[in-house]
């Protein structure tokens, strides 16, 4: 299984800019979704979530089949406190699996 990593980022948002270089430095691969490109994506991720914070991430499980297994949501004051703790939490679904 694979497994995707989408960054859900806005350009005036400074936590987002360091959340990128953290996972830049970890070689963690992600897609970055600008919710001002994506809005209707992104509207969709905040009512599915009940979460509006950035940075969000959706961690997307692809069998061998190359079909979505799974999505995953990581959110700000839910599922992490602090950029470091969401990195972990991160290399924990994606790199260890």
């Amino acid at each position: 299984m694979k497994k995707l990593v989408v960054l859900y980022t806005m350009s005036s948002c400074p936590f987002c800019s360091e959340m990128k270089d953290m996972l830049n430095e970890e070689n963690i691969e992600y897609y970055e979704r600008d919710i001002d490109v994506h809005k209707k994506e992104y509207d969709d991720f905040v009512k599915l979530t009940e979460n509006d914070y950035l940075p969000s991430f959706s961690i997307i499980t692809i069998d061998e089949n190359n079909e979505v297994n799974n999505f995953e949501y990581l959110v700000p004051d839910e599922s992490f406190n602090s950029l470091d703790e969401a990195v972990e939490k991160i290399k924990e679904k994606v790199i260890k699996g």
